[in-house]
């Protein structure tokens, strides 16, 4: 249920303000907080989810050594047989700005109860990268030295989103829980309403855990975002079922003084 994290960095991002056509991307990525509700757009008959009601809430930041990125999300679910049961997640990242460091934090609930709890920190070397996991339990995981953390692989699809039709595909960690290592690949391209008047930018990624590549991804995102850099509507495809994300409300964060 919770495989959101990199994708619900990307959508808070791109809600950060206007970025379209710009090529240095970080000096125009506001500081902001924003609200999302979560509601089941679309289920197949294999899925099991009757409905979906749920929040988002983000909190990223430019301080002065990076990026600190802090996401609450809580979903209350019904199945076809009419059980509910809630599920809550908490997730917080720094991420340096040279992108070669990362701390990560996250904790899932279900119905109260703690069923994981992840802590570690990472960086990329020269050669090579490594993770560092101090919960659940202390442990260390090589990574390509190609690995990108959630912010590198935005500024990336950032930059090329203004190419339209580009598919790129990268390895991003992004620390989740402990099987976070992911094969992502990203296709952007343009899309205009009815009149034609005002254009859109769609982007569509597709997970693949490197743990076990398959043709199937595990999960799916997809943005359609307007000219300000706002995001309109955001769909987390699970295969048996979507989640689709609606804003409710943002302010953006005076920037830290150091």
């Amino acid at each position: 249920m919770f495989k959101l994290i990199n994708l619900i960095l990307i959508v808070s991002l791109f809600s950060a303000g206007s970025f379209i056509n710009q090529s240095k991307s970080e000096e125009f990525l506001r500081s902001h907080e924003a609200t999302y509700s979560l509601k089941l757009s679309n289920v197949t008959e294999a899925g099991k989810i009757h409905s979906v009601n749920g929040k988002m809430f983000i909190d990223i930041r430019e301080v002065c050594d990076g990026w600190l990125f802090h996401q609450h999300t809580t979903l209350d679910v019904t199945d076809r047989m009419g059980n509910q049961n809630r599920s809550e997640f908490k997730y917080s990242t720094w991420e340096s700005f040279d992108h070669k460091k990362f701390r990560f934090l996250s904790r899932s609930m279900f119905d109260g109860r703690e069923t994981s709890f992840v802590e570690g920190h990472a960086y990329i070397g020269k050669d090579e990268g490594k993770v560092i996991f101090n919960m659940p339990e202390i442990e260390e995981l090589k990574i390509s030295s190609k690995t990108m953390f959630p912010m590198n692989h935005f500024f990336m699809t950032l930059k090329e989103q203004p190419k339209s039709n580009i598919l790129s595909k990268e390895i991003v960690f992004t620390g989740e829980n402990e099987d976070s290592l992911s094969l992502v690949s990203t296709f952007t391209s343009y899309i205009t309403n009815g009149d034609g008047k005002e254009k859109f930018v769609k982007i569509r990624s597709a997970y693949f855990p490197l743990s076990d590549l398959s043709e199937q991804p595990e999960s799916e995102i997809e943005l359609i975002v307007d000219s300000s850099g706002l995001i309109k509507s955001v769909i987390f495809d699970y295969i048996d079922y979507e989640i689709k994300g609606s804003l409710i409300n943002h302010k953006y964060i005076s920037k830290t003084k150091c």
